[in-house]
């Protein structure tokens, strides 16, 4: 099996001190190996179209979504009648493309609306392996935003269980397209409705208004008009909580790459999507 990320002469465009023919070149050399390849494997339905669209052959492209720990989801916390789902959380990397500064900004937003009355957002994720540039920024960031956010700083995954008992809504606000995050299979192995960019793999994981709210990638005014939808309107989390469903754990992501082992010795894997979801498709 083979994982790999496609680039083509289209990359010149992003990196220009390369030449197009260079990017060519190196297209199809690596092309010429992957031809040696039984089975390619995506963990998600996005990245293996993109891979089709490069040039892998449809037939041996098959998608096995990533595992999670088989834990137990934290239990929901207590809400008196009267008062809504109001407490948001980032999980994951600070980096520049997670969009936590995204989420800073609509916490602002929010905070500045005279018709939001009372929420909470928390951060928490690792910073430590960036740029200083980018630290300074994010903090002051931090020191400029309203009470009702604080940033945590880098957690345990140990950590997570007791972490999404204050946790109503999980945001994944990145600002690029993703794979397939596991903060996402994370959030709804704990059956929380999540709240992400209308793009990539977060797209795919979270389609709108079924498990969790999409929002305009990048766009801190959509994410707060999205927060503050998920806090005012009646019924919407019990419904969207009602609809997750869980998502594979280790095992069955092992069982899944099993099956497509036996099938490649047996001389009979089939599909693009033949592994989906860890079911198993009809010839």
């Amino acid at each position: 099996l083979a994982f790999s990320s496609a680039c083509g002469p289209a990359c010149h465009q992003c990196f220009d001190q390369i030449s197009a023919a260079h990017f060519a070149m190196r297209e199809q050399f690596i092309k010429t190996h992957f031809s040696l390849v039984d089975a390619f494997v995506s963990p998600s339905r996005m990245l293996a179209e993109r891979y089709i669209q490069w040039g892998i052959p449809e037939h041996k492209m098959h998608v096995i979504a990533n595992g999670t720990p088989d834990v137990e989801p934290a239990e929901h916390r207590y809400v008196p009648r009267g008062e809504s789902r109001n407490r948001f959380a980032f999980f994951g990397q600070i980096t520049p493309y997670k969009g936590a500064h995204v989420l800073a900004d609509a916490a602002a937003l929010l905070a500045a609306d005279e018709d939001v009355e009372e929420f909470r957002v928390d951060m928490y994720g690792n910073i430590a392996m960036q740029l200083p540039e980018f630290r300074d920024a994010f903090f002051a960031r931090i020191d400029k935003a309203p009470e009702a956010l604080s940033y945590h700083g880098a957690y345990r995954p140990e950590q997570l269980s007791k972490l999404m008992e204050e946790v109503d809504w999980v945001v994944v606000p990145s600002t690029w397209w993703e794979n397939s995050p596991l903060v996402i299979a994370e959030a709804l192995r704990h059956r929380r409705p999540v709240i992400c960019g209308d793009i990539g793999g977060m797209a795919e994981q979270v389609p709108h208004e079924v498990n969790g709210l999409q929002f305009r990638a990048g766009d801190a005014h959509s994410l707060a008009d999205t927060m503050k939808r998920a806090m005012d309107e009646k019924g919407l989390w019990d419904a969207l909580v009602s609809r997750l469903k869980t998502p594979h754990d280790i095992t069955q992501c092992a069982g899944d790459y099993m099956s497509l082992f036996e099938s490649l010795t047996e001389g009979h894997a089939e599909g693009p999507h033949l592994y989906s979801a860890g079911k198993r498709k009809a010839a």
